[in-house]
């Protein structure tokens, strides 16, 4: 049953939950992934390693950035500001086991004289597998749930979880854990298929990171139980947003210096600012209802930021094949404006609908490309 955390079974001192197993299954298939896919770059030995010390990793960066966050609160709450080292208690934030787990690749690559993006291309499918066994994992904890579901039609699994508040009163909420889920799947399969094709390096860690973090961003607002939030910012999102800003400048500086500063690169970061202001603006206006009559000028601005490339190609060649692109691209962003009108029935899923366009947008601007731009 949903949020049950029964014992399984015990190993001496530690207590055997479902949870912990499915945390077991997720390093034993995060393993085999990576032995699979990097076998004929690495060695056993250094897969292994690698496995082993981002697992460890993220064990322990979870656990620190997470009492960094609530560090204030630890004398009073926590039990000291010991509790930083009390792994065993629980307690961690999912991007400070992905910063730790980037930090062991950057260590291990120093160590073996590697480039840090051979690493963590490897690293990425196993990742990705890791991050969607550990989402699923929530049914067990209880952790994962959105706002109350009253639609009878979505009353049920994988869409809601019924939670039991005593024999008499249940209600049902969305499983937000298992769209994470999901996504990590998704993300999971379309590394291995492109793992399969030859990718420069860096491209497996940028496509990982740049899905991961706007997936999260958009994901984390569905939410509504406990999460880490300054004000009614979560930061889950600040942390994708701080990774998506890293993964377009370092993309930009490698351009640049192939190719010096072009239009192209102008138009990147404008329609990334825009989407960004789309996302900051949807967040406001969640918490703040005054803000609803700005959302169609928002949905102007991501479409023309969208159809802009196009529309300056077209002005500079003058030929059939860009006006016909800019046409185009016209027509999508006023299919997109009518795709948001269509069958909405509140301000709120305006708003969802938004923030999930703003954040593709920026993760196709901050993924690398797996050739030479």
């Amino acid at each position: 049953m949903y949020g049950e955390m029964e014992v399984l079974f015990r190993l001496g001192p530690l207590s055997v939950t479902p949870y912990s197993l499915m945390m077991g299954l997720a390093f034993l298939l995060a393993l085999a992934v990576t032995f699979l896919t990097s076998h004929r770059t690495l060695s056993a030995e250094r897969i292994v390693a690698l496995v082993g010390f981002s697992a460890i990793g993220a064990v322990l960066g979870g656990h620190i950035v997470y009492s960094l966050a609530f560090f204030p609160a630890l004398e009073a709450d926590y039990g000291g500001y010991s509790f930083i080292l009390r792994f065993h208690e629980g307690g961690a934030t999912l991007f400070g086991a992905v910063f730790f787990v980037m930090l062991v690749c950057f260590l291990l690559a120093r160590h073996w004289h590697l480039r840090p993006a051979v690493l963590m291309d490897a690293a990425a499918p196993g990742a990705a597998i890791a991050l969607c066994v550990g989402r699923a994992a929530e049914y067990f904890n209880g952790q994962g749930l959105g706002q109350a579901v009253e639609n009878a039609v979505f009353q049920r699994f994988p869409f809601a979880v019924c939670t039991y508040m005593d024999e008499d009163w249940s209600e049902w909420y969305l499983a937000v854990f298992v769209f994470e889920a999901a996504a990590a799947l998704i993300l999971f399969l379309l590394l291995i298929f492109l793992r399969r094709r030859s990718v420069r390096n860096g491209f497996l860690s940028g496509l990982f990171l740049s899905v991961f973090c706007a997936s999260q961003i958009f994901l984390e607002q569905l939410r509504a139980d406990d999460c880490i939030r300054f004000g009614f910012v979560r930061l889950t999102q600040i942390c994708g947003l701080v990774v998506l800003v890293a993964l377009l400048w370092a993309r930009t500086v490698r351009l640049v210096r192939a190719r010096g500063w072009t239009w192209e690169e102008t138009v990147r970061v404008i329609r990334f600012l825009a989407a960004t202001f789309c996302v900051v603006f949807t967040e406001f206006a969640f918490e703040k209802p005054q803000y609803y009559p700005y959302l169609s000028a928002c949905i102007v601005l991501l479409s023309l930021s969208i159809a802009c490339p196009e529309l300056i190609r077209a002005g500079k060649q003058n030929t059939v094949r860009r006006i016909s692109g800019a046409v185009i691209s016209l027509v999508l962003g006023g299919a997109m404006l009518y795709i948001l009108t269509l069958g909405l029935e509140n301000e709120w899923d305006y708003l969802y609908a938004l923030m999930a366009v703003s954040v593709s947008v920026m993760a196709f601007d901050a993924c690398p490309r797996n050739k030479q731009e």
